[in-house]
């Protein structure tokens, strides 16, 4: 994927191609510029007339794909960056994450179970339901190993289903 919507995010350097009906930024490994990203893609899909509830979908997703990568990935990693790529696709949006950090354990996806409904949601642990968020709110789940990258992509739609 290439291009942009070549406008500003604090925190974030979008890419070129300001032409394109596509969002590409590039963002340090911060939890704050994963915010303003997340701030500014969803702000841009509005600007692109996508439907509310596909953006929160995408925004959901992002969120937890992204702060994985910040809080797991990248820690110690000599390029600290981030490349997102959200593109509006026939009633979805095709998206894709980059990073140059750690790779996955085992080299592919967590499975994303649901999580065991054995305690009050109180006694629940912190953590340990993203990946299976992230399943149940997108289709097309892929993880791949390039060179020195991580590249997951998925697709979000307003139906969207998980696939585990």
């Amino acid at each position: 994927m290439a291009g942009g919507d070549g406008q500003e995010v604090p925190g974030c350097a979008p890419d070129c191609g300001a032409d394109r009906a596509e969002i590409t930024l590039v963002l340090p490994d911060d939890t704050r510029a994963v915010r303003a990203a997340l701030m500014r893609v969803s702000s841009r899909l509005a600007e692109m007339r996508a439907p509310a509830d596909l953006v929160a979908r995408a925004e959901l997703a992002l969120a937890e794909v992204l702060n994985n990568v910040v809080e797991h990935a990248l820690p110690g990693a000599a390029e600290a960056r981030i490349e997102l790529w959200v593109t509006p696709e026939d009633g979805a949006l095709l998206c894709e994450v980059r990073d140059h950090g750690l790779p996955m354990p085992g080299g592919r996806l967590p499975a994303g179970l649901e999580p065991a409904h054995t305690q009050e949601i109180a006694g629940l642990p912190e953590g340990g339901f993203g990946w299976y968020m992230i399943h149940t709110l997108v289709s097309d789940l892929t993880y791949r190993r390039e060179e020195d990258a991580n590249v997951l992509s998925f697709r979000v739609t307003e139906a969207a289903g998980a696939q585990a």
